[in-house]
This record gives C-alpha cells, structure tokens and sequence, in this order.
C-alpha cells in the first residue's frame, strides 16, 4: 500500500521588480567605469535591442526574464558611460600643469584662514574643465582663495575659476583662484535652504558654548567644520559620527514630532503627510546635502504615496526608488562612501532586524525595547564590514553606544531645532531654553568619553581585500535567508489542534449583546460576565459555515476592492464632530474620513461602493481590535497562531480576515478582565453581523442592504468609541503616565 504523503502548501512570494532593476542597473553602472567614454553608442544599441526583443517570445518565461536583466545592465552602463567621466592616472593629470579652467567639486573637511586674508581648503570629487576637455580628478585637490568673501559649508558643492598644477613635487593637485562661488546658490530653493541654515547656525552659536554649539550644529545640520578634532576622534571610535550626517535617523525623529503635533491638532492624515513632505524637504535643504538625507527624504516621500494610494507595502521598495533616482542624478554616488554606508545600515535594518528581534523577544524583553536593540544592533551590523573595507577601522564598542544614546538623541534633535529657530527669532528666549539643550548634552557627550576608555573597542584593520567583504554580507544574507525560510516553514508546519477553532458567531443571538448602555460592574453582570467567558470557550469547538473561510468569495470580494479606488476628500462635507476621530489610529483616521465620506447618494450611484464600504467599516473596527486587544491578553498572540491560507491582495479586507480570525479564536479567552470578554463578546457578534450583510450584498444590491449597512455602521461606530475609551481607562489604571 502507498503511503500518504502530506502535502505542505507554501505560498511563494514574486520577486519585487523594481528593486531588482536596480540591482542590475546598479551592476550596469559599476560595468560602465571600466569602458572607455566613447562606448555609449553601443551600450544603447544593446540595451534598445534588449527592450525590443522582449516584446517576442514571451510565452517563453525564461527568456524574457533573461532579455530583461540584459537590458537592464546594459541600460545602467549606457546611462554610467553617458554620465560619468573616465578618470585618468597621475601621469597624465600632471600633463595639465598651469592649464587654466573651472573647478567644480564638493567641499570636505575644514577651512583655514590664511595671512594673506584668503582661504585654503580640500576639494573632492572634482572635475576641471579646460578649453578642451572635462576631466574627473581622482583624488582631492588643494585648494587656495586670494579673497574669498565667502564661508564654505562642508558637503557643499563649490566652483572656481583659475590655475590648476601638479609637479613631481606634489603629493596631490593644487588650485589657486581669486574666489568662490556656491554653485547651488543658483537654485532658489538652495538660496532659501542656505539662509536657513545661517539662521540656525547663528542663534544656535549665540545661546550655546562653544563645544556645545559645534556638536549640535554638526548634529543638526551636518556642518562638521566647528567640531574640535578631540570630539572627531571622540564619535569615530565610538562608532556614532553617522549621526553627523544628516540621514534617516534625523528624518524619523523629525518627522514623529511633527506628526505628534499635527495629530494634537487635528488635522487629517493626508494633509499631515503633504505637510511633513514639505518641512523635510525644506529641512533637506538647509543641511549639508549629503546623500543619506536626500535617500531618507525620497524614502519618506514613497513610503507616504505608497502608503495613501494603498499600494501593497513592501520595505524595500522605497529604498530601490530613492537609490535610482539618486543615482538617476548623479551616477557618481555610486562610489561615494556616504551613499554605500547609508544605504547599507537601512538595507541591513530591513533584512536582519526581525531576526534579531525574534531572539530577544524569546529573552522575554518587552516588544518595544527588542525592537529598539534589534533596529540598532541590526544597522552597526551592517555598516561594520563596509566601514572596515572603506576606511580601515572596526568599532566593536559601536554595538553598545549606539543603542543607549539613541534615545538620547532623540530628545537632543527636536530640542536643537526648536532652540536653533527660537534663537534666531529671538536670543532672550534662546538662552531661557538653552540649559534644557546643554543638560542632556553633557550627558551625552560624558556617556561617550567614558565608553571611549573601554579597551578593545575601536581598532585599525588595515586594507580589508573586496572579496572578503563581498563573502561576509553574502554570509549575512544567507544567515537572514535561512532564518526566515524556517519561520516560514514553522508557520506552515503548525499542527492543526494547535490552531484556534472558530467560533459559531451565529449561535450568537444579537439582541442579547448590543446594549447601547456602558458596562456595569454590579454582581449580576460580574455573573453573567463569567457565563459569557464559559460559553465563549465553550462555542470554540464548534464548526460554522464562515463566508470569511471561503476563498472564492475572499477573491471576489478582493477583486472588487482593488477595483474601488478610493474617492478624493476634497468634497466632503459632512459632519464627524459627533465620534473623536483623534482616538482612533493614525492609520484609522484616514480611514474615517473614507467611510463617512460613503453616503446614501455615492452608493446609489456606484453599487460596488457597498462593498468598499461595508469592508472599510468592518476594517477599522478589526484595526482598533488589532493594536489594542493584543495588550490585554496573556500571553500575547503569536503571528502563526492566526491562519490564513489564502492570498490577499487589498490591505483593508486583509484587516478584516486578520480581525475576524482573532475573535474567532480562544486566544481571547486568555484573561480574566471579564469587561474585556463582554466587550470582544460584543464586537464579536458585530463582526459577524457585519461579514454576513457582505455575503448578502454581494448576491444582491437593494435599499435594505443599504439600510442595513447604516444601521451597523451605527452601531459598530458606538461600540468602537466605547471600546476605545475602555481601553484608554484600562490603560491608564495600568500604565500610570500614559496618555
């Protein structure tokens, strides 16, 4: 007899396209320094011809993936070609000796102030343009201004016109010019970004030491050039001088306060996003313009039109559109080290952070602190191996600084920016707020000093070889890789009577549950309370006929939902004073607004919007459950106890399966709060009453369906405020402090 052999469905996800264009494009890019510049034609042809050709044969899977990763590389070689220059050795920079020209390049390090009354400084990324020719200078160049009238900011980029030399004598070029000019300052959004900046930067100098001055301003906005050389080595052994330029880090801290403070004062999520966008971009521009702010910037930015177009969310889609068009450009930072390490401590956040996380929540640490030490120890992770192969050094004491001053700054930040603005308005109120900045600061920078005295934690590797750091983050991938593939397969592999059993909502009757009056904590509701719990545990083992488990019916209903696109806001006119909007999730406000923005008169007009709103409804009531329910339980659900076997492709419907499996289950039986059971009893039931008027509205569409709707609407909205305040109450008995 055959034996049986049980069969493990694992649902594969598809590969992101966007973030393996840029992969290739990247390696295309890199392929293109090694041709010569007159290439360009060819690599066009190739990469058009690729294009074309995939329009053939595409029944034939194979070959169009492959055609399609050729012209991908060939596209990023013809663009790297296009754009960038070839760089040329020593022995032929030194033939443009006394040539005269423009330097164009990017200030880097400090300036110094010469007796003659001019200023000397270093130059990179430099291109001189002669008569002739453009030419890329391989190394930095020394540069001398007789009478410069102006004060170069680091990372900016700068152009003069004079003499360029190189003789046998030099180590490296010199340039000698009259003066110096911004040549961003012909942007008028850099001109307004640069005064910005000078506003900051003065009131922070008047109301700040000296030491202190220098550290924020470098913090703040990048500018490094006042930060003695003792508080260099400082952060650099320490393993935080990533926090001196301007990035991701700075863009979250900024962009929570502010959407704290639009949230504080009710403005709609749209708006806040649209906002915030507009407040970093300008923030973007008054720093020192390095490549991790404009990667952080552009990453917001998708991630907030991805998330408002309810695009499927993906971490590391946003990353592949900022590193494109960045590198769309100025294919250049494909070699700067600000841009690799940057990208690097985000991509090593995306792949490592949930393993990490996973064990230290098995070390029973609280969800939030294990995401906290798992975010930081998962980007020094990252970021080591590049340092190492880029600048020669290793800091193991990084691994522990930066998870303890993180918090730190960010309460340092936001002060910096509030005390930088009010200085610059106005300097008495400046220097009543600057203790508040100097007292963390001291902290901090004590807190670094005694770490920089533990012995073993920062150490020269000399030159790490490619190879060996190319095989480690190849290591790191398949560690991350392989982990996940096992969570995976551990979730798969869950044994069926360990799974929840659903629960006969039906058996359920509806007039016994929704009570338009509070919960009463008198002796008889405490009875009937614990007879709830008994028959809640009780209905658990009893099948039912859940539309919810029916994957035909999910798929059509999903189909409809992607359909729907959602209506603009601009129009509404309703009033919504009546429910606290500001109690519901960030996420849920947003989704308010939809669903009272869905009346009578839309609904006649387009059917299908029944069916967005009816899911709409059930999904910001399942979301409440979602984020709140999860604390009131012990222990906590876990990911694989909710099953879900079939795929989902709208994100609100996908709330409302996740919503429904969790009230179907017995993980809600794990508390004693017999006012938490009454009320998931409730929402329970409301739930139910919820997913059936969905079955019967998509057999048929009549103004009793649409009554219907209105009524549970009411009802579900009543019992959502309620369930809200509950928990605000429960919150607050528990949590004392908390708001």
């Amino acid at each position: 007899m055959r034996k049986t052999e049980k069969v493990k469905k694992i649902f594969k996800v598809q590969p992101e396209v966007l973030p393996f264009f840029t992969v290739i494009f990247i390696l295309g890019l890199k392929f293109s320094q090694l041709l010569n510049y007159d290439f360009s034609y060819l690599l066009f042809f190739l990469a058009l011809g690729c294009i074309l050709a995939s329009f053939f044969h595409r029944e034939n899977q194979r070959f169009l993936v492959s055609i399609l990763v050729a012209g991908s590389f060939f596209s990023g070689a013809f663009y790297g070609n296009l754009r960038i220059y070839p760089e040329i050795d020593s022995g032929e920079i030194r033939l443009l000796n006394d040539s005269t020209g423009v330097l164009t390049g990017v200030f880097s390090g400090e300036y110094k102030v010469l007796r003659s009354g001019g200023i000397s400084l270093y130059m990179k990324q430099c291109r001189l343009k002669t008569a002739s020719q453009t030419i890329v200078i391989p190394a930095a160049v020394y540069c001398r201004f007789k009478n410069s009238q102006l004060i170069p900011e680091p990372e900016q980029i700068y152009t003069a016109t004079g003499t360029f030399s190189f003789k046998l004598s030099q180590k490296i070029p010199s340039f000698k010019a009259d003066d110096l000019q911004h040549l961003s300052s012909r942007n008028i959004l850099d001109s307004f970004g640069g005064k910005m900046q000078r506003y900051l930067r003065d009131g922070l100098n008047m109301v700040l030491p000296t030491r202190h001055s220098a550290v924020v301003t470098g913090f703040l906005l990048g500018d490094t050039s006042q930060i003695e050389r003792k508080d260099r080595q400082l952060f650099r052994e320490t393993g935080i001088s990533h926090l001196l330029a301007v990035s991701g880090q700075h863009i979250m801290i900024l962009s929570l306060v502010i959407a704290a403070c639009l949230h504080w004062l009710r403005v709609p999520p749209i708006s806040r996003s649209i906002f915030i966008c507009i407040f970093l971009t300008v923030y973007a521009f008054s720093t020192t313009g390095s490549p991790s702010i404009i990667r952080a910037l552009l990453m917001y930015a998708a991630a907030a039109v991805i998330f408002h177009l309810e695009s499927a969310p993906s971490p590391i889609r946003p990353v592949s559109i900022a590193a494109l068009l960045i590198l769309l450009y100025d294919p250049s930072y494909i070699s700067d080290a600000a841009f690799i390490l940057s990208f690097t401590a985000v991509l090593g956040i995306i792949l490592l952070r949930p393993m990490f996380e996973h064990y230290f929540k098995k070390l029973h640490l609280p969800a939030l602190l294990a995401r906290y030490f798992s975010v930081a120890i998962a980007a020094n992770l990252a970021v080591m191996p590049m340092a190492a192969y880029l600048f020669g050094t290793v800091s193991i004491i990084a691994m522990l600084v930066n998870p303890a001053i993180a918090w730190l700054f960010s309460i340092i930040l936001p002060i910096s920016f509030v005390l930088g603005i009010t200085s610059a308005i106005s300097p008495e109120y400046g220097l009543f707020l600057a203790p508040g900045l100097s007292i963390p600061l001291d902290g901090f920078l004590g807190f670094l000093e005694k770490a920089q005295t533990i012995p073993g934690g920062f150490f020269q590797v000399g030159n790490v070889p490619g190879l060996l750091t190319a095989l480690i983050y190849c290591g790191l991938i398949l560690w991350a890789g392989l982990w996940n593939r096992r969570m995976v397969l551990r979730a798969t592999n869950a044994d069926t009577q360990n799974s929840p059993k659903m629960v006969k909502h039906d058996s359920i009757q509806d007039q016994s549950i929704r009570t338009p009056q509070g919960i009463n904590k008198e002796s008889t509701n405490t009875r009937e309370a614990a007879t709830k719990k008994q028959g809640f545990s009780e209905n658990l083992s009893r099948d039912f006929q859940n539309a919810f488990r029916d994957g035909e019916f999910v798929k059509d209903i999903d189909a409809i939902m992607i359909s729907c696109k959602r209506r603009s806001l601009k129009n509404l006119s309703q009033d919504h004073n009546d429910f606290p909007v500001q109690m519901l999730c960030l996420e849920n406000q947003n989704l308010y607004y939809q669903i009272i923005d869905i009346d009578q008169t839309v609904i006649q007009q387009d059917q299908p919007r029944l069916v967005q709103a009816q899911v709409f409804l059930l999904a910001l009531c399942c979301n409440e459950i979602l984020n709140r329910a999860i604390a009131h339980l012990d222990p906590p659900p876990d990911p694989t106890e909710i099953d879900i076997d079939f795929i989902i492709k709208d994100r609100y419907l996908a709330t409302v399966i996740v919503g429904d499996r969790l009230l179907s289950s017995s993980m809600l039986t794990r508390t004693d709060d017999e006012d938490f059971i009454l009320l998931m009893s409730r929402g329970r039931s409301l739930i139910a009453r919820g997913r059936n008027q969905l079955q019967r509205m998509f057999d048929r569409h009549s103004d009793e369906m649409i009554e219907q709707h209105f009524a549970l609407r009411r009802d579900l909205m009543a019992w959502c405020r309620e369930f809200i305040e509950y928990d605000l109450d429960w919150r607050k008995k528990n949590f004392p402090g908390t708001k």
